[in-house]
């Protein structure tokens, strides 16, 4: 049985290496000047874009816990791989490390941020609320409204 346990752990070792050769490659491409391996290193008063992570980024069917994320949703992860590359500032926005949602809120943080250096080779910063550097923000619950006019674009 252990030697059973053994194989199990090497296949899952081995998966583990060749996702981890894969980011690296990843990360080459699609990193910039503001990130390294520890995350952003980039003053706070930089510009920032921000990208919902449930039902944008990725599928959401409900909620099933701080550790489930769904499957990308590959339009939006590119544009945010573009805007990386592009040496854009990029936070994840989402409202799962929201204070109201207690312990779940900085065990959300973390498995996001691994989520996303797995995803998109760096440590990416998390949010639910946005400051004077948002300029842009990808959500799938937000309404557009017309700078200044109160007119809703649709």
């Amino acid at each position: 049985m252990s030697d059973m346990l053994v194989g199990k752990q090497l296949t899952r070792l081995e998966r583990v290496k060749n996702n981890m050769l894969s980011t690296r490659v990843y990360m080459t491409a699609f990193t910039n000047h503001l990130y390294d391996l520890e995350g952003y290193i980039g003053n706070d008063d930089v510009p920032w874009v921000g990208y919902d992570l449930d039902g944008t980024l990725a599928a959401y069917h409900g909620w099933k816990g701080a550790t489930s994320i769904g499957n990308d949703i590959h339009q939006i992860t590119e544009l945010l791989c573009s805007d990386l590359k592009n040496g854009n500032r990029v936070k994840i926005f989402t409202a799962r490390v929201s204070e109201c949602t207690g312990i779940n809120a900085h065990i959300s943080k973390l498995y996001i941020q691994s989520w996303a250096w797995i995803k998109f080779g760096v440590k990416l910063e998390v949010t639910n609320a946005k400051d004077i550097y948002c300029y842009k923000i990808y959500d799938d619950l937000a309404v557009n409204v017309k700078h200044n006019k109160g007119i809703i674009n649709e």
